[in-house]
């Protein structure tokens, strides 16, 4: 059996974490043993919600939480040690298994945590799902060597897109990258959205949105855009799926443009395919996008997708021919969605299109790349 780890910081409610989810669930059980590392009981982020993580995978993947920050004394020792105690010394404390692979899931927190492994045998990976101008592009001479030091402790950097890894390697030397895109378990969606949502189809054109509401999402663009559309006599709904930080202030926008009729905040979802199939269209609004998986879910679905340009964006829609792209900025969101209203007809074509383009990720074909990743790590060819 092949030990592999994931690190995560916390099970926050995120396309990150459902990735490794149906990641984890899909693997051979018969060649791997699989732990879930989580670095944090809870978000850090008091907005944030997580996921039970028991209730989503199997029950042969372990699942370890090295600190309860719902402990405050805990939590406070935790980022005193962290920050004045030789950092291979707190790895060392506090993980007890030798894996052979050792995968930091996400950027931050559990990449620099995994770079301090004193596990000398393990295949280190560390997983990017984000655009690494986002996170480097402003950032000084001295932090991208400190960046650099503790990539160059990995054996290996699995970007989601194309585009990921290359805007990675804009900044980070020498280090051997490989892109895997994520994949996403087809039958399960579908089942899914068939349960009911407990809320009745509306007349009105209706947009959904899923994600996280933090600032990258654009969602204050959404309403401004709504507002804009509602004051020149449209009629529509919009549903928010997610939570985050910037729910408050997008609450009070929406108050503000008295729009609390038009634009609904459903805060996050264990399902929130369900309520796909009393949507139109699935809107993404993002400044910026490592990947688009909620998209990619709405599109198996049958759901047309709007989506702000990003880099691979193509990669997901296929150019035009699934979806509808706009430039990034908020003029053109408001036009495309006002085009949509004025001739929503226009949609048919998109909806069986997008059902078909949705198998190219279907998860199958990324955990193959994985497992196969990781049985040459761990010398098992």
């Amino acid at each position: 059996m092949i030990k592999v780890a994931f690190y995560i910081e916390s099970m926050i409610r995120g396309g990150a974490e459902k990735m490794l989810v149906d990641i984890v669930n899909h693997m051979d059980a018969e060649v791997f043993d699989i732990t879930i590392v989580s670095l944090f009981k809870k978000s850090v982020y008091p907005t944030a919600s997580t996921y039970d993580l028991r209730t989503l995978v199997n029950d042969r993947v372990k699942i370890c939480t090295l600190v309860d920050n719902g402990n405050k004394l805990k939590y406070r020792l935790f980022n005193r040690a962290y920050a004045h105690i030789d950092k291979s010394f707190v790895y060392k404390s506090l993980i007890r298994d030798d894996y052979d692979i050792e995968v930091a899931f996400y950027e931050g927190l559990p990449t620099e945590f995994v770079s301090h492994s004193t596990n000398k045998k393990s295949m280190k990976i560390a997983w990017l799902h984000t655009n690494n101008d986002r996170l480097y592009q402003d950032a000084t001479d001295d932090y991208i060597a400190k960046i650099q030091h503790i990539y160059n402790r990995f054996d290996c950097v699995v970007g989601v897109s194309e585009f990921v890894t290359k805007s990675f390697l804009k900044y980070i030397k020498g280090v051997p990258c490989r892109t895997i895109h994520n994949g996403i378990d087809i039958s399960e969606i579908r089942e899914k959205a068939t349960e009911d949502c407990g809320l009745i189809r509306s007349n009105l054109f209706t947009f959904i949105t899923v994600g996280r509401l933090v600032p990258v999402k654009g969602y204050d663009r959404l309403i401004r855009v709504a507002d804009r559309l509602n004051r020149e006599g449209y009629r529509f709904l919009i549903l928010m799926i997610g939570d985050g930080g910037e729910k408050e202030k997008l609450s009070s926008m929406i108050d503000s443009f008295s729009l609390n009729d038009s634009v609904k905040l459903l805060g996050a979802q264990d399902n929130p395919y369900k309520y796909f199939k009393i949507s139109d269209l699935f809107v993404s609004t993002s400044l910026s996008e490592g990947f688009g998986l909620a998209m990619i879910e709405a599109m198996t679905c049958g759901l047309p997708v709007l989506a702000t340009y990003f880099d691979g964006v193509e990669s997901i829609l296929g150019g035009p021919e699934y979806g509808l792209i706009c430039d990034n900025d908020e003029e053109s969101i408001y036009h495309m969605m006002k085009s949509v209203l004025d001739e929503p007809l226009m949609l048919n074509d998109y909806r069986e299109h997008c059902f078909y383009q949705a198998e190219l990720f279907d998860i199958s074909r990324q955990t193959e790349l994985i497992q196969q990743l990781f049985i040459e790590g761990a010398g098992h060819e």
